[in-house]
């Protein structure tokens, strides 16, 4: 792509629309997960996320929670299943059960969840 030195940083962000395709991203990987989680994807990429224990009734219980994986690097914190569990966690409880993945895809986007992070 051929960009001309006259344009500020500021302004070849929004023109490339740089944010947006990381709303995308993370919309899509949100969607992936919600796909694993509800059964619609192999199982063995279900054995990749662990949903955490409930020990008591709280109204947060309501929506399937997973265990963030433990990282100790910096490249470890790129993985899938890391980012995955980072981004499920920002979606509302009410979106995350939703019954079929349409709904949710919907709601996901029109929340709006991840363009101020």
């Amino acid at each position: 792509m051929n960009v001309d030195s006259r344009y500020s940083a500021t302004s070849l962000h929004s023109i490339l629309n740089i944010e947006w395709l990381d709303v995308s991203r993370k919309q899509s990987t949100v969607c992936e997960l919600y796909k694993i989680l509800s059964g619609q994807c192999p199982s063995n990429l279900k054995d990749i996320f662990k949903e955490r224990e409930i020990t008591r009734t709280l109204r947060s219980n309501v929506c399937t929670q997973i265990v963030r994986p433990v990282t100790r690097t910096v490249a470890a914190e790129r993985d899938l299943a890391v980012r995955a569990v980072k981004y499920w966690e920002a979606v509302p409880p009410d979106v995350r059960v939703l019954p079929n993945i349409d709904q949710f895809k919907r709601a996901v986007k029109s929340s709006n969840v991840f363009l101020h992070e």
